[in-house]
């Protein structure tokens, strides 16, 4: 009698079940780690905006003084940047992008200021006020940003 090549029914049962068990500790893994990835993409397209805005008052070469730029920090998170009294869009993040990026994100400014926040940037790029902003993910993950008068954006404590 010859033996039939293949699998059992037993045996496929069991490398089924090892997969699925093997998937269950790795999915909640997988699924911190894409979410850690969306924050922190969130995290520097608002520190990339905030240099646009500064540098785009740097390179004005029209003003001598006042604003020329804004960067506004609303109380939903969202921020917004502003040249020459002209929004600008590209470099801006609404409020339903920020929450496919982030859901459930929350925010607080520092150095007794409140949201939203609007930091002021004159043709030698200075900005005040200084502050810090602090986002907070629904997970815990929390990201300190520290805006200082010279122009500066610095992540002085972020989880990686």
């Amino acid at each position: 009698m010859k033996r039939a090549h293949g699998f059992t029914l037993i045996e496929l049962a069991i490398a089924i079940s090892l997969m699925a068990m093997l998937a269950a500790l790795a999915l909640p893994a997988l699924i911190s780690t894409v979410n850690n990835a969306r924050s922190r993409s969130m995290i520097q397209k608002l520190m990339g905006d905030f240099v646009w805005a500064r540098n785009s008052a740097a390179t004005a070469a029209s003003a001598t003084s006042g604003t020329v730029a804004t960067f506004t920090v609303n109380a939903d998170c969202s921020w917004s940047t502003t040249v020459g009294g002209v929004a600008n869009t590209a470099h801006s993040l609404d409020s339903t992008s920020l929450g496919q990026l982030a859901p459930g994100l929350s925010c607080t400014a520092g150095s007794g200021n409140t949201l939203p926040l609007t930091f002021n940037f004159t043709p030698q790029g200075f900005v005040a006020p200084s502050s810090t902003l602090t986002y907070t993910t629904n997970r815990g993950q929390s990201w300190v940003l520290q805006v200082l008068t010279s122009g500066s954006m610095l992540l002085t404590n972020g989880a990686s």
